[in-house]
């Protein structure tokens, strides 16, 4: 039977809009970039911070004003190259929005033309492909992100992008070649990924580029290197292989404890040349608290509180040891730590010291129980705490063994127990509304009474 000339007009017409599609391969250097000038400024800004804090709060009996200039052109050169690191994240984000979407509807046009237009799986697919599309910001949008926030959306913006596109290739794997090859982009990757950014003051951000490049690349070698024919590589796939395709987590807790503990050695090891690293190091350790609570698979509750409990400690210890060897950068934590104390009168009265305690550490801690991110000011509350400790320590102001019982006092116990609980929660979000309850409800009632006893705690040693 003859075809109308309705359908063979319509398919030569798709026939000529795929041979006009060039999928070509994306040059990294764009998206590394950023990561250079990031580096830079996150380098220059932790020695200037750490150089201008010792010249203001050392033993010495007046400010150097050469030092204090030295830092003061150290943390304008960190500025300049924040600068950049701004406006090439501008061009990155806009690079890989513009080529990721714009790829996606040319490869789902294509697939669709190829599966055959009539056929379930090549609609399927095309119905996909354009929902992942409709998925990512404009490109437009994505460059006045980065320029709103000064580049601090580049990372999310590339974790988007890049869960994208695995997704999509994915899907035209199962289609095109009955099975995955590539591993799809969770939220614990994205998070280790973030923590590593902190970790390696930005660099590590240049990797993250040339994974999404290499993978962008080698799925147009893969898929569309024999393009406009099919991929030479096409096999039937059942719609079932196509619509079973599960995401792969690839990340582990054992991954998360090693970088936990690779990121406080760091801090320790720049902790002596004088560098400030409260700014890049330390919300790493938070993120990672959380990652970790979330990524443990225990079918033990007890477990998971020891490792989570255990974790802080090693926080806090290693951030008191970073405080001691360089305690000459964290004067200014003790000075400010001493008025807070004085203003404030902590110890005059029973119930205003436990009230007043037990709403700061709740204000620190509540976060935590926000899957992922919250563990940030947890994080931040403990690696101060241990700061301040090492910083009094190294001053001479209190022996090391007083320091490190007062981190074992019973009081110290229920607050970072507290933490934890409050930390392990936050895996049950989505999962349980029952246990997260419980959990939130147990953290703030320990909270409390770890206020109450600090509290009677202060009062006896006064």
């Amino acid at each position: 039977m003859e075809k109308p000339a309705g359908d063979s007009r319509y398919e030569s017409m798709l026939k000529s809009l795929i041979e006009s599609f060039e999928f070509s391969k994306l040059n990294p250097a764009p998206l590394i970039l950023p990561s250079i000038f990031l580096f830079i400024s996150m380098i220059l800004l932790s020695y200037g911070l750490g150089q201008f804090l010792r010249s203001i709060g050392g033993t010495l009996p007046e400010i150097n004003p050469l030092e204090t200039l030295l830092s003061a052109q150290i943390l304008q050169w960190s500025f300049i190259s924040f600068l950049g690191y701004t406006i090439a994240s501008m061009i990155a984000s806009y690079i890989a929005l513009e080529k990721t979407r714009r790829h996606i509807y040319e490869s789902s046009v294509t697939t669709y033309y190829f599966k055959g237009e009539s056929t379930f799986e090549g609609l399927t697919q095309y119905l996909r492909s354009m929902y992942l599309r409709a998925s990512l910001p404009s490109p437009v949008t994505g460059l006045i992100l980065a320029f709103l926030t000064s580049g601090l959306s580049f990372p999310v913006i590339m974790y988007i992008v890049e869960k994208t596109l695995r997704d999509h290739i994915v899907n035209e794997e199962s289609v095109f070649l009955g099975k995955q090859f590539t591993k799809r982009y969770d939220a614990l990757r994205f998070i280790a990924d973030l923590a590593l950014i902190l970790l390696t003051f930005g660099i590590y951000l240049a990797y993250m580029g040339y994974r999404f490049t290499k993978i962008f690349n080698k799925h147009i070698e893969l898929i569309h290197g024999s393009h406009p024919s099919p991929p030479s590589g096409i096999v039937d796939s059942s719609i079932e292989s196509f619509t079973t395709s599960k995401p792969e987590t690839s990340v582990s807790s054992n991954a998360l404890v090693l970088l936990l503990i690779a990121g406080i050695v760091l801090n320790i090891v720049l902790s002596y040349p004088g560098f400030y690293t409260v700014f890049q190091l330390v919300p790493s350790f938070g993120l990672i608290l959380s990652a970790i609570a979330i990524a443990r698979k225990s079918s033990s509750m007890l477990r998971d509180f020891i490792l989570t409990l255990g974790l802080i400690y090693i926080v806090i210890f290693g951030n008191m040891l970073a405080g001691l060897i360089g305690h000459e950068t964290f004067t200014y934590i003790v000075e400010s730590f001493r008025r807070q104390v004085q203003e404030v009168g902590v110890g005059r009265d029973y119930f205003f010291t436990s009230m007043y305690i037990f709403t700061n550490n709740l204000v620190v801690s509540i976060p935590a129980i926000i899957p992922y991110i919250g563990g940030l000011t947890v994080g931040y509350g403990v690696s101060n705490a241990g700061l301040l400790m090492g910083a009094i320590v190294g001053a001479g102001l209190r022996s090391l063994h007083v320091g490190i019982l007062t981190l074992i006092y019973p009081h110290s116990i229920l607050e970072l127990s507290a933490y934890t609980l409050l930390l392990m929660s936050s895996k049950y979000l989505f999962s349980s509304v029952k246990n997260y309850i419980k959990y939130v409800a147990s953290g703030v009632l320990v909270l409390f009474i770890a206020a109450v006893v600090e509290a009677i705690t202060i009062m006896l040693l006064q």
